[in-house]
């Protein structure tokens, strides 16, 4: 299986690769995308997107999500991450949403609540229901399929959008002439 990170490490493609290398390397984004240039730009983008979100929810005065935005996309980013790699963000989620709902972020505080629940998906189905192989490649059979086995990198990223949008509506509640004080 080809992969798009430059690490001699067979397997990339799989379905236990929990990181966006795995969303790179597997279908139905594989193929064109499993390169080194595609992992890198996604890396850079990642980080970079993620480092002005933390840094912007710092500047809100909040401390647990920034950590947890840095968590994410220290996984995110990793060329592979396995389920337990995962733990370090699912620790972060409870009380980072409490933060933000206390905040007066609350839709942000109920996506990172609501996000947890994601993180069961072994409680209640196994991934192979959603791929079959074919001549050792890993076939994803549906969008759900899809959408099941990339569920915590597609969360990770959710987070990472949703706290951008926060830091950005929050500057432009600042920044707004009619705003009184």
């Amino acid at each position: 299986m080809s992969s798009s990170a430059s690490w001699p490490v067979s397997g990339f493609a799989g379905t236990w690769n929990d990181s966006i290398n795995g969303i790179l390397t597997r279908p139905p984004l594989g193929g064109a995308l499993a390169t080194r240039p595609a992992f890198l730009v996604a890396f850079v983008v990642l980080l970079a997107v993620a480092l002005m979100a933390a840094w912007g929810l710092w500047k809100l005065g909040l401390v647990m999500c920034p950590l947890l935005v840095l968590s994410i996309s220290a996984v995110e980013a990793s060329p592979f991450a396995w389920q337990h790699h995962w733990v370090w963000v699912v620790l972060w989620l409870p009380f980072a949403g409490v933060e933000a709902y206390r905040a007066g972020h609350r839709a942000f505080g109920v996506i990172l609540g609501l996000s947890t629940l994601v993180f069961f998906r072994q409680g209640y189905n196994h991934v192979g229901a959603y791929v079959t192989r074919s001549r050792g490649e890993v076939v994803v059979t549906s969008t759900s399929g899809f959408l099941f086995v990339d569920a915590y990198q597609l969360v990770g990223l959710l987070v990472i959008a949703s706290s951008l949008v926060v830091v950005t509506l929050r500057r432009r509640e600042l920044q707004s002439p009619a705003r009184t004080r």
